[in-house]
């Protein structure tokens, strides 16, 4: 399963395969685990989120999800271009971006409750939820604007750990 260019969300509930191997080649992914312990596979790393958690999918890994019959798992992801992002970033963003899809891809990035940028987190992917659920005119727009606030997100959490780590 290859992603398209475009923004794309999908939620999934039971057991087996909840996310048959895609190629997140061109794009990135913000994935919600709804209910269950499912087993998450980025790359050459494995993870197994919690409810709750958001797990942060890096650009040019193969990724995939499965749950066991006794964890029939639900999850929410939405992916999206990353060409999009770059072309709207300003330089230093854009250096920042790269370095932290470096890491994510060696180091799963994933949210919990007790993060602080949880909240606003969740909010931006249930908001890009509720625009495609509802195609009113310019949902797209809507969706992006969500992407964009994510992608802050995520960065602004990266560079503030990248600080910590250097005042060692």
């Amino acid at each position: 399963m290859a992603l398209s260019d475009k923004i794309s969300y999908l939620h999934k509930s039971g057991t087996g395969v909840l996310l048959p191997p895609a190629d997140f080649k061109g794009a990135v992914g913000v994935l919600l685990t709804e209910r269950g312990t499912p087993s998450l596979q980025l790359g050459s790393e494995s993870v197994t989120p919690a409810p709750g958690q958001l797990l942060f999918i890096p650009e040019g890994v193969i990724a995939y999800a499965t749950a066991k019959a006794e964890t029939d798992a639900s999850l929410t992801l939405l992916s999206y271009p990353v060409a999009m992002l770059r072309e709207n970033m300003e330089l230093l963003d854009r250096e920042l971006f790269e370095m932290f899809l470096l890491q994510a891809r060696t180091c799963p990035v994933l949210l919990s409750e007790e993060d602080a940028i949880y909240t606003k987190a969740l909010d931006a992917l249930r908001t890009a939820e509720t625009e495609y659920q509802s195609k009113e005119t310019c949902y797209g727009l809507a969706m992006r604007a969500q992407v964009c606030r994510l992608t802050a997100l995520f960065l602004r959490r990266y560079a503030q750990q990248s600080r910590v780590g250097d005042d060692r």
